[in-house]
Parts: structure tokens; C-alpha cells; sequence
């Protein structure tokens, strides 16, 4: 908390395992590895990586309009 000004928090010992597991086992391999920064469980991974996921589909498409400016300049140069 005092370095990312987040409140930190606690995950049960049984969570824990649980969410081991399932990252060992390769439940979740598809997720990216921001969705597990500064999350509790598994869970609240899944949970970030799919409301980030939304966002990173908006600056994608944003990206194109960028390389749509980007092409436009090279035409006047």
C-alpha cells in the first residue's frame, strides 16, 4: 500500500491453492500477465483480464486511426 497507494489484500490459504492449481495446470494460460498484477485469487484475474481485455480491443482500433494519420503525412512528405 505505501508504495502502490492500492489496499493490499488477503487471500485464504485454501484461495491460494486453488489458484495455484489452476495456473500450474495451465487453466488460464490464455490471460495476459497484467491480469495478474496486484489481484487476490484467480478470480479477480479472470475478472481484470477480461475488463482490460475490452480496453485493449479500444486502443487497437485506435492504433489504426493513428497509422491512418501516419500514412496521410507520408503522402504530403
Amino acid at each position: 500500500e505505501q508504495f502502490t497507494g492500492l489496499e493490499g489484500k488477503f487471500v485464504e490459504l485454501d484461495e491460494t491453492i486453488h489458484s495455484f492449481k489452476e495456473v500450474v495446470e495451465g487453466k488460464h494460460d490464455e490471460l495476459p500477465e497484467q491480469a495478474f498484477y496486484l489481484v487476490g485469487g484467480i478470480d479477480e484475474a479472470v475478472e481484470k483480464a477480461r475488463k482490460t481485455g475490452g480496453e485493449e480491443e479500444q486502443e487497437d482500433e485506435g492504433s489504426g486511426d493513428e497509422d491512418a494519420e501516419q500514412t496521410g503525412e507520408d503522402n504530403e512528405g
